[in-house]
């Protein structure tokens, strides 16, 4: 697999330029799809390694499966992999082609395992899609000991909904002043607070709460209007319908909130 993924690379990275200099990425990704199905069928791939049949015999019974999708472009592109023996690899070089394609506009291929609590299961669908070449997975997990299966296999992350509700409960428990809670990891969050009362009437500037207490607004929110206000204004005064959403050490903002209570 890793072999013939290396020996179709250049030849991708060859469509790939000739069909982005041309404006033509989704033309020439059309065309490789079907080559690539053509070339998969078993009947073709005897074909292609029939020693009896002549590189312009295999052209013809090849380009007359794909139809009308081989531009002229593409018809040399199918010419020079039959003189090299490298038709086979269409399926490949259309994959990479595909990666490259996406890399250029911006899109990320992510997949979401979620099997319930069929641990074998997840691992087993994890492990197909890394072997169809896909690097952004993330795989739902019920337990921590199932994390830890799963993180074995070096995924993007695994997804533990019940422990994240399970943290943004529990900090809501051991302070109402926290709306909500997003963990960033290594004691660090992002949570949605009331404003103190030692704060109202007080700007972001006057209370300076990066160097007094370690922490950051990065938002404030206004339940009265519904605005979002990502930038806020440092000299504006709090109001009591602000919502603060802030980042920092959990510790510190815990502190915070309970010399506030």
């Amino acid at each position: 697999m890793a072999e013939t993924v290396t020996i179709a690379r250049p030849y991708a990275e060859a469509a790939f330029g000739i069909a982005d200099a041309g404006g033509a990425l989704a033309k020439w990704a059309r065309a490789l799809d079907v080559m690539a199905q053509v070339a998969a069928h078993p009947e073709v791939r005897a074909a292609i390694g029939n020693p009896r049949l002549t590189d312009e015999q295999v052209y013809g019974l090849f380009a007359s499966l794909c139809g009308d999708v081989l531009t002229t472009e593409v018809q040399n592109l199918v010419r020079v992999l039959i003189e090299n023996g490298r038709l086979a690899l269409a399926p490949e070089i259309r994959d990479i082609f595909q990666e490259l394609k996406n890399e250029r506009e911006g899109v990320v291929d992510a997949v979401i395992v979620s099997t319930g609590e069929d641990l074998a299961a997840s691992i087993l669908a994890t492990l197909a899609l890394r072997d169809l070449g896909l690097s952004e997975i993330y795989v739902k997990v019920t337990s921590t000991a199932a994390a830890r299966a799963v993180e074995a296999l070096n995924m993007r992350a695994t997804v533990f909904p019940e422990r994240v509700a399970a943290e943004r409960l529990a900090q809501h428990i051991v302070s109402t002043a926290v709306l909500d809670y997003v963990p960033l990891g290594d004691g660090y969050s992002i949570q949605q607070i009331a404003i103190p009362d030692g704060w109202l009437g007080k700007s972001l500037r006057e209370l300076e709460l990066p160097r007094v207490h370690g922490i950051q607004i990065v938002a404030l929110l206004d339940m009265l209007t519904g605005t979002l206000n990502v930038v806020p204004d440092a000299d504006a005064p709090l109001k009591d319908s602000d919502v603060a959403i802030v980042a920092g050490p959990d510790d510190k903002i815990a502190e915070l909130l309970q010399r506030s209570s």
